[in-house]
Formats: C-alpha cells, structure tokens, sequence
C-alpha cells in the first residue's frame, strides 16, 4: 500500500511570490506625542496619510512624552 506523498501546497514560483522590502525602503514618520520615527507598517496600508502616532499607548496620552537631552544618568 504505497502512495506517491502530495506537497501541502504546490511550490510557488518567485513570479508568484510579493518582492521582500528592507525596513530602510519603507517610509517613516514622526511621531505627534513622543517625537520618536516609526515606520511604514502593512495595516496602515490603507489610513498611512491618516497615521500619527507610533502605538495605542502615544494615541491615547499614557506614555510621558520623550525628554529632550540625554537620558539616563
């Protein structure tokens, strides 16, 4: 009872497959609360001109904004 194994899913081609794009390539902005850059993510594809904050905790004013000078001692 031998049977010839199936691939889960066919092999895709490099046709098939979306080009890889390095992080430096993808446009940033600045964040409006804590001034801090953040780049280009694929959720935002759609609302990226509408973005201005870098996460949830910056939209919603928990985070103290960034310190300007150097931070620690």
């Amino acid at each position: 009872m031998t049977a010839a194994l199936q691939p889960a899913h066919p092999a895709a081609t490099t046709a098939d497959m979306p080009r890889m794009r390095k992080k430096a390539d993808l446009p940033s902005k600045t964040c409006a609360h804590c001034g801090r850059p953040f780049s280009w993510r694929r959720k935002w594809s759609r609302v990226w001109d509408e973005v201005r904050y870098c996460s949830d905790a910056c939209r919603s004013g928990r985070m103290p904004k960034a310190a300007t000078g150097n931070s620690g001692n």
